[in-house]
């Protein structure tokens, strides 16, 4: 990653430190399932082992070419980061530990370097680091709504969970199904069902909190997941399938913030959601 060799100390102990770091980053990334603290491992070794380079080498090249991965952690960090502040923050403690790195450096780099090299990771960050989080957030998001798709939504909702399960909270979920069948056979392909459906994420997102996960799993069905919720769960489910101008009809669940316990939550959501159908179907002599 970071380890260069030179003819006169082919096992310099820069160079060691810095390919032991590289291995340990990518035995953590060999598990089958990366969790949260196998990901900030590997993380944490590719930001250090190009800084050990550079922190002990005694030849200039091998500080320009720890840049690089520095470079690339840095688009790493605001690719994938969902709060741009916090990975701008992520950047600019990678630029400062370049920075006191170079200062330590028996290579005694040229001066303008120290200002060089914040702006090479800062601008790399921002410049692709930029580009590669607008993708990736084009490829999370339904298209037609701008909320999460299927994909999208399951990482949202491991965040939300793990956020949940740090306070102590624990988290609800809410199913949403258009019903009125003659408007579920246009939705996709008339405008005006378009709109209907853009109109309803829309108030559902005024009404949601902002730490809430909206998704769009199929044509007419929407989940809502949320955590921490003190109000009445029932009631914030009739209040959010209410007042559209297609009818929808919905189910609650609420369970530990648990990974393993969502798709039973997500089970026992539809149920709920069906078994309200049933009611309805019994009042009113359909179900669809």
């Amino acid at each position: 990653m970071a380890v260069v060799f030179d003819s006169s100390a082919l096992l310099a102990s820069e160079d060691v430190i810095a390919a032991g770091l590289s291995a340990v980053g990518l035995i953590a990334l060999s598990f089958r399932r990366v969790l949260g603290w196998q990901h900030t491992i590997a993380l944490m070794c590719a930001i250090l082992a190009p800084l050990s380079a550079a922190l002990f080498h005694d030849k200039l090249p091998a500080l320009l070419w720890s840049l690089i991965p520095l470079m690339l952690v840095a688009v790493y960090l605001r690719g994938v980061c969902s709060v741009v502040s916090t990975a701008r923050a992520a950047c600019g403690a990678v630029a400062v530990l370049a920075v006191l790195a170079l200062t330590f450096s028996p290579a005694a780099p040229p001066v303008l370097w120290f200002l060089l090299w914040p702006a090479c990771i800062f601008a790399a960050s921002e410049i692709y680091g930029s580009l590669t989080a607008s993708l990736l957030d084009g490829a999370l998001r339904d298209p037609l709504t701008s909320v999460w798709n299927r994909s999208g939504s399951a990482a949202a909702t491991a965040e939300l969970i793990g956020r949940a399960r740090e306070q102590d909270e624990q988290i609800t979920v809410i199913v949403f199904e258009v019903t009125d069948s003659r408007r579920i056979d246009i939705l996709d392909n008339d405008a005006a069902g378009d709109l209907q459906l853009t109109q309803l994420t829309e108030k559902w997102r005024a009404s949601l909190p902002s730490s809430a996960v909206l998704a769009r799993l199929g044509r007419n069905e929407f989940i809502a997941v949320l955590r921490g919720v003190d109000a009445d769960v029932e009631l914030l489910g009739g209040e959010l399938a209410s007042g559209h101008s297609v009818p929808v009809d919905y189910g609650t669940a609420t369970g530990p913030s648990v990974p393993e316990a969502f798709a039973q939550l997500l089970l026992d959501a539809d149920s709920d959601l069906y078994r309200r159908k049933r009611i309805s179907a019994t009042r009113f002599g359909s179900f669809d």
